[in-house]
Formats: C-alpha cells, structure tokens, sequence
C-alpha cells in the first residue's frame, strides 16, 4: 500500500471516526443480512437462517471489533483512549495523583544519579588519559600468593621484551600500593 494512501487512511480513521463506524455497521448489517437472505432462500427457516448466519460469520459487533482492530491507526485510537482513561482517573483522586506522581519522580532521579554515578565511575576514562582502550595493565606476580598479591597482565601489548613493543607505549604511569 503506498505511503500517501495509508497516511491518507490514518486521518481519515482518525478524524471521522464516527462517519467511519456508521458506514461499517451499515455494511457488516447489509451484509449478514444479505447471506441470511441467501440462506431463507434456499430454503432454511429464517431463526435457523440467522443462528447459522451468525456461527459463520460470527456476531455483528464482534465483526465490527475485529475490522476496528486492522484499520489504520488502531493502536495510536486506543492509546489515545487509554490515556484518556488514565487522565479520568487521576482526576478522580488527586491524592493518589500526587503521590504516583512523586513516586515516579524519586524514582527516576534515584536510577538517574545511581547511573550517573556509575558512569563516572566504572565506564568512563580515568582523568588524563585521553585513549583508554589503549591502557595497559602490568604487575607483579609472585608464585604462592593469593589472589589480591598474583595479579595477572594485559597479555598483547607486554608479552614481548623487543623494542618494537616497548615503542608501542605513548607513554608511562606507575601506581604503587600494598594491599593487607
């Protein structure tokens, strides 16, 4: 379907919506009652017309629910009514209005300065170092210690004693400290 017929069937399903759903009962109606004709006609009773009519086709509003439910711009029809719906609500209890607002509220600036935190933290570059992905972790590992002692190294850029390796280091920076 082109884009200017479907944008072209969204307004029109959204603005005249009322014309819309008269012109759909008027033909799911003309409709059903067409194949019950066609039924009587062949020579069923009209109720028994109608109940077999209705086991096929399915009830009249359920029909009309189901082509609300494919047309153009259903889901942005029910958001709009869900929010509605919400907006009633709130109204009608201004109390509990307040207090999910100000739930919503703590809670979102809770996770905001908990992520901006950790950001600064554990995901950004540490201060002066202008390429982090080229850092380099060396120390010492002495045999027999545990773990906070037998720290490992950043294998690729150190496993090398050549001078071409060495010259691959921009620059240096030593940390020292003893961990009891």
């Amino acid at each position: 379907m082109p884009l200017m017929h479907r944008v072209f069937s969204l307004w029109r399903n959204l603005v005249h919506r009322d014309r819309i759903d008269r012109d759909l009962d008027e033909e799911v109606r003309a409709t059903f009652a067409l194949v019950v004709d066609e039924k009587i006609a062949a020579g069923m009773q009209p109720d028994d017309a109608r109940r077999v009519v209705t086991l096929e086709m399915g009830r009249v509003e359920v029909v009309k629910e189901q082509v609300r439910d494919i047309r153009a711009g259903a889901f942005a029809d029910t958001v709009l009514k869900d929010l509605r719906y919400g907006a009633r609500l709130l109204q009608r209890n201004p109390v509990f209005a307040v207090t999910a607002t100000l739930s919503l509220a703590i809670g979102i600036a809770a996770n905001t300065t908990i992520f901006t935190i950790a950001n600064a933290l554990l995901f950004r570059a540490p201060a002066g170092v202008s390429q982090p992905d080229r850092l380099v972790d060396i120390s010492r590992a002495e045999e027999g210690k545990a773990f906070p002692y037998n720290f490992t190294t950043s294998y690729p850029y150190v496993a090398s004693d050549e001078p071409e390796a060495r010259r691959r280091w921009n620059g240096r920076s030593a940390e020292a400290g003893r961990v009891d």
